[in-house]
């Protein structure tokens, strides 16, 4: 089995696990973990959860504070890590569940195309 084929089954996997649409985003983000802040972009986006492209790596599992700039105010949610990207042994990004994300982030996600 060739990468090709691998990573069209994992990602096979990962939509029928899914039970929220992805839409398609690139907002970026700010990671708040322990005291530190990260830089990432979310390129997709449901109502519970995200893959944020970052080259920081965050141990799976971990929880920490998103926050999202959109046009006139700032959303703020709880996430953990549920699995990390790598490519070639470099985190190039984090897929992660939101907790108990706001109306107005539930909104923001249901104005974004879906990824097909």
């Amino acid at each position: 089995m060739n990468q090709f084929t691998e990573k069209r089954i994992e990602n096979q996997i990962l939509t029928e696990r899914r039970t929220h649409m992805r839409m398609q985003a690139t907002h970026d983000v700010i990671i708040f973990l322990g005291n530190m802040f990260y830089s990432g972009r979310a390129l997709n986006v449901s109502e519970i959860g995200m893959f944020i492209n970052t080259r920081m790596s965050i141990p799976s599992q971990s929880m920490f504070i998103l926050i999202i700039h959109l046009d006139n105010e700032t959303l703020k949610v709880t996430a953990k890590v549920e699995r990390i990207m790598k490519n070639n042994g470099i985190s190039n990004g984090m897929g992660v569940k939101l907790f108990n994300p706001t109306s107005k982030y539930k909104n923001f996600v249901n104005n974004l195309l879906p990824v097909f």
